[in-house]
């Protein structure tokens, strides 16, 4: 199946949470929530990082930066969104970016993460550790996890 080059990702997305992750979170059902986030697209958050500033004032260089969370004792999560709405109620500086959860998951454990962290500010927080969300679960083919797309702030 090729690109669509004409339609990006996210086009005609309301930004809403997905009804059946956020039933899932309401329920406080983990099992629940596991099998929602496996068709869920989720959001995370993005943000400008200031490098160096040129000391005319003019010039400057900065990078897209993945938002994450850090704890005192140097444990880390990459927190996700249900909707918009969620994630700017936790920071105004992130911009949204929609991807399917799964995705947001394998690249939480990519990174080194031990969980994620759903609508870290509410309107229903959940923790979930990477290891128990499996794309295999999802029903998709070991060969094709290797293949997902390549986020914006990684380093090749």
């Amino acid at each position: 199946m090729g690109v669509d080059l004409l339609t990006p990702p996210g086009q005609g997305d309301s930004g809403e949470a997905d009804p059946r992750l956020r039933a899932a979170l309401e329920a406080g059902d983990v099992a629940a929530v596991r099998a929602a986030l496996a068709g869920a697209r989720v959001f995370v958050g993005v943000e400008s990082r200031l490098l160096e500033r040129a000391a005319s004032g003019g010039d400057k260089k900065s990078e897209i930066v993945l938002a994450t969370l850090r704890l005192p004792s140097g444990a880390s999560a990459l927190p996700v969104f249900t909707s918009v709405a969620a994630l700017s109620s936790w920071r105004r500086s992130a911009r949204p970016v929609p991807v399917p959860a799964l995705d947001a998951c394998a690249e939480a454990a990519r990174l080194g993460h031990e969980s994620v962290v759903i609508d870290v500010a509410g309107p229903v927080p959940a923790t979930l550790a990477v290891s128990l969300v499996d794309p295999a679960e999802a029903g998709e083919p070991r060969a094709d996890r290797s293949a997902r797309r390549r986020w914006p702030w990684r380093r090749r």
